[in-house]
This record gives C-alpha cells, structure tokens and sequence, in this order.
C-alpha cells in the first residue's frame, strides 16, 4: 500500500473510527469487479480493494497502531490515516450525530428537488415477480411495442382533436380525468424501474413524491443498480420506466381514438399526447432524468454529470482566467456536456415553463405578478451562483486574483452593455372577449394596462396549455377604457368555475374580421426597448407600481 501524496493530522480524525450504521460494504459481484460502499441506499462509492480492506475492519474496535497489525507490512501509518481521512471526506464515518436516511421521510437533493418518500416497493414486488419475468419475453415485449406503436398511429388519426385540446381551454373534467390518468402513468413508470431492478437481483429502497426543478412528480430510488456486474442490466434499469410509460401512453391512444366524441375520449387523446412528451423529455440526458441514468449506466461511471460539471467549470476557469487544467473525466465530449448539463435546468425552468405560465400568471393581478418575480429572482440567483462556482473552481486552479478581477469586471462590463443596447420587443399580457357583439380587450392592472392607447394593435390568440394559436387581429379604439371585475376562470386555460373574481381595465377593439374563437389570450406591442427596461417593465413594475 503506497502512501498517499499528502499528510494527514491525525488529530482531526477519530482515535477508533467506524463505518457510519447506514453505511455497508458490498464485494464484486462479478470477477475484476469493483468494491462498493453503499450510505443507505442513496449513495454509492466505487473503491479499490485496498480501501475496501481498510473499511471493513473500521469497527470502532481498533486505533491506527492495531489497524496496521491487522493489514500487514505493506501499510504504512501515513496511508492507514490518509484511507481514513478519504472515508471521512466521504461522510461514511461515523461522527455521533448522523442517523440513517431512511429515518429520514423528506430528502433535499441538489440542486433543486425535493423528495417526501411514501412506499418501500421491495415488499410488494416479490408478489409481482412471476408476472415480471413473463413480460420480459421476447412475444410479450413484441405486443408491448405494437402498442406503442399503435397510439402513434391514433394521435395520427385524431391530429385535429390532439390539436384544438391543446390550444383552447380544457374543461375541468377533462383536465381531472388526465391529472388521474397522469398519476397512474406515473406509477407504472416508477414500479417498472423497481420491478427490473428487483428482476436483477437488487433492491428498489423508497419510492414517493418530489419536487423535480418547481414541477410535481414521482420517484423510485434505484441507486442500487450500482451494485449490478452488467452495466448493460444497470441501462435497461433505468429505461424500463420510459418504455412502460409508452406502453401505457400507446394503451390509451388506442383506446381513446375508439371511443366516441366526448370528455373522456378527450382526456385519453389528451393524456396519450402529454404521456408521449413526458418520454421524450425524460430521455435527454442533461437533468437527472431516466436518459441521464441511462447514460451514466452506459459510460459506467457514478456521478457523471457532476463530473462533466466540474471539468465544465474548470474548462471556463482555464479560458478566463488561466487556471491551472484539471480533468475529472477523458473524452472529447465532456466538456460540451458538461456545459449543456450546466445551461439546461435554466432553459427547462426559465426558457420553457416561466414562459410558458409568465402571461398567464401576469394576467390575473399582483398576486400572479408576484409569484412571477419570486421565480425570475430565483433564476438569477441561480444564474450567480454558477458565476460564483467558477470563480472558486479558477480560485483553486491557482489563477491569479489580479486577472480574475479583470475578467469579473469585463464579464460585468459585457453583460451591462448587453442589458443596455441590446433591444427586445415589449408587450402587454391581456385577454380578450366578445360580448354582446363588441370586441373587448381585458388588460389586469398590474401587467401595464396604463402604457395602451387608442390606436396599437393587438395580436388574438387562442388559451391553450401549451400551445396558442393566432385566431384573429384588431386595433384599439378610441372610447374610453372602463373597469370590470371578471372571473378568474376566464384568465385561465381552463373552463372552470372558481367563484374568485380579478378586476380589470376593458379598453373597446375593432377588427376588419372577428376572431376565430369568442374569447383567448392578448398580446399589444408597444415597440422595443432595451432588455433592461424590458425586464423592469414586464416583471417589477407589475409590483411595485412604478
């Protein structure tokens, strides 16, 4: 055993230290295979058997002079401590506080999920087994993928309706029998992961909800596929729930373009739609999703993302402020990983879903006005603290602090011009609606109804979900603007009756042609401005008054 290339103060470690009680030493299970500590469940740490040995006699039994007895001549003090230390850094040590994870419902994982665990799906799968294993036959696996298939096709056949579900507002039926049906599509989802694992001989620890990024789901906690010899068993693991999830989205597709017009064959062409979506999303490999499992799985290297994070960092750290290189991880595409992995959680919150909610959320007053500002400060602490992280990774890189004040204050220098001369194009969130005959726009007072005048255009949109379809255009007339109080509901992609009422300015329009549809959401542009002044405008001003 070599001694490590620095020394340890055996001070500041235990006089006989032990494993951690949530924490277990698993051998190969294969020839050439790999050690594995495993921390309840939740983490897993490849080590060599050198350190393996080491581990497994930290039993609080023996100081350092009887753990060098046992190992033998070719230990030495300095690498007895410095294999301590290591495991220690790791927090597999024992330090007289921690308790074991799973005592823990609520789990916080970096960097923005929350966990509540519900359910130990290993007691209910050994009842499962016999059906399991007839599902991963070669004819049974074939029928599953012609469902798949065949909702493919029914989307196909039901384009228009898949369409006009997704542009207009959902009836509150539909949009609980698809919050139901998404439920049990996510079920299925999570067993599947947990019944290929438990088929592979692991054990599934917990399962129950999260908060994934702000957005509701489910989770199954499979770490222990790690233990798994075939990285190939270890993919397929985390691709099974992707593949049941299309098995049940195919399932209802089919089952849905068969059924009559109505509220349920909407729901199940609805949720066939978003079913298939949800796959396709959770096969990018940039968030910890299935496809970043899959990947990890493949590359067979734990942790992989925060590797290519890391190397990401050091990357940016070596191009602006010549720090020294370092390099956790060997390939070409690393780097570019690691700098999409760095990018995507801001494009998935920011670029996708504070879009996609933004209007709608300013719409309906100060206090949808507020959520969204609570949210953008979010994004750009985000945005900072991912500066700051590469300011330390070129901090520990040895870059000198003279250059890294002057590239700071160039990259600040950048980014102010950038706010400043770069222009966006400003618009009023509105709705609009036609009654008794008259065209009205409906503008909340906290999105800016004060800047409209007689005269601008307006855009008309449909009020879907997800997608909003240009219906009609008209032009502000000159009468005079008047207040309403409207139900919330009609600021809302969704036909539902709530009793909460939000209070409005309705300024008349005119257009050459009547919109396609009586009511939807509003665009006015009212020219460009510098993205600064854009942001102050849309997103404080809402707030403050100002």
């Amino acid at each position: 055993m070599t001694n490590p290339p620095h020394t340890v103060d055996a001070a500041t470690l235990p006089a006989r230290p032990r494993l951690a009680a949530d924490v277990s030493l698993h051998p190969p299970r294969a020839e050439g295979g790999p050690w594995v500590l495993e921390r309840d469940g939740r983490q897993y740490f490849r080590v060599k058997p050198d350190l393996a040995r080491l581990a497994e006699l930290l039993t609080g039994d023996y100081d350092v002079d009887e753990l060098l007895g046992l190992l033998g001549p070719r230990w030495s003090e300095s690498a007895v401590l410095g294999g301590i230390a290591r495991l220690q850094q790791m927090n597999l040590i024992d330090d007289g506080e921690r308790h074991s994870f799973s005592a823990r419902r609520f789990q916080l994982v970096p960097p923005m999920t929350v966990q509540l665990s519900v359910v130990d799906p290993s007691r209910v799968l050994p009842r499962i087994a016999p059906a399991v294993r007839a599902l991963t036959r070669r004819p049974v696996l074939v029928i599953l993928g012609a469902l798949i298939a065949g909702g493919l096709l029914a989307l196909g056949l039901a384009a228009g309706d898949v369409r006009r579900l997704i542009s207009t507002p959902i009836p509150a039926g539909v949009l609980a029998l698809v919050i139901v049906g998404g439920f049990l599509g996510t079920v299925v989802h999570e067993f599947a992961h947990a019944a290929t694992l438990a088929h592979y001989g692991g054990r599934p620890h917990r399962m129950g909800v999260m908060l994934f990024y702000l957005l509701p789901s489910f989770f199954c906690d499979v770490s222990d596929g790690w233990l798994l010899p075939n990285r190939m068993q270890r993919v397929r693991v985390a691709l099974a729930g992707i593949f049941a999830q299309l098995v049940f989205a195919g399932t209802a597709g089919i089952t849905g373009v068969l059924l009559p017009a109505g509220p349920v064959r909407d729901a199940l062409l609805l949720l066939t739609a978003v079913t298939y979506l949800a796959a396709i999303i959770n096969l990018l490999p940039f968030v910890k999703l299935d496809g970043y499992l899959a990947l990890m799985a493949w590359c067979d290297t734990p942790n992989l993302r925060a590797h290519a994070i890391a190397d990401a960092r050091n990357f940016l750290a070596v191009a602006l402020y010549g720090a020294r290189r370092h390099r956790t991880l060997r390939g070409r595409w690393i780097v570019p990983y690691g700098l999409v992995c760095m990018a995507f959680p801001l494009y998935l919150v920011g670029g996708v879903a504070f879009n996609l909610w933004s209007q709608t959320m300013l719409g309906v007053g100060v206090i949808g006005a507020l959520l969204v500002l609570a949210l953008l400060g979010g994004l750009v602490f985000a945005v900072l603290a991912g500066f700051a992280r590469i300011l330390r990774a070129a901090r520990t890189g040895g870059a000198r602090l003279p250059r890294m004040i002057a590239v700071s204050l160039l990259v600040v220098a950048g980014l102010a011009a950038g706010l400043q001369f770069i222009k966006v194009p400003e618009a009023v969130p509105a709705y609009y609606r036609t009654t008794g005959g008259e065209l009205q726009l409906l503008v909340a007072t906290s999105a800016g109804a004060d800047a409209l005048s007689p005269g601008m255009a307006v855009e008309l949109r449909s009020d879907g979900v997800v997608h909003r379809q240009l219906v009609g255009a008209a032009t502000i007339t000159g009468g005079e603007p008047g207040s309403a109080s409207v139900p919330l509901s009609g600021l809302l992609p969704l036909t539902l009756e709530t009793g909460l009422t939000v209070e409005v300015t309705v300024y008349p329009m005119a257009a050459a042609a009547p919109p396609r549809l009586p009511a939807g959401t509003a665009r006015v542009r009212l020219g460009d401005r510098p993205v600064w002044a854009w942001l102050y405008a849309r997103y404080v001003a809402p707030v403050t008054g100002f």
